[in-house]
């Protein structure tokens, strides 16, 4: 369960079934990346995509951020996917 809140919202869930990866950074930009200028922060907004794409090290292992997600690993065989089209 990832829990969220917003000043207008207020507090809000997202209940993932099973057992799912919880994927945290932050949405700040990368001035790393992008400008090569250190701004001493991490777990940058690209954080979840590099993990995923890239297997990085970019994720907060804190379990907490500003930008999050939810992964689950499944497999899809290539019948399955031909009926589900």
């Amino acid at each position: 369960m990832i829990e969220v809140y917003h000043n207008e919202l207020k507090q809000l869930w997202l209940n993932a079934e099973g057992s799912p990866d919880l994927l945290f950074c932050n949405n700040n930009t990368n001035t790393k990346r992008l400008y090569n200028y250190d701004d001493g922060r991490r777990y940058y907004k690209d954080g979840i995509n590099d993990y995923i794409v890239h297997g990085a090290d970019t994720l907060n292992p804190k379990k907490t951020g500003t930008k999050a997600a939810v992964n689950y690993d499944i497999k899809v065989l290539a019948e399955q996917a031909l009926r589900c089209g």
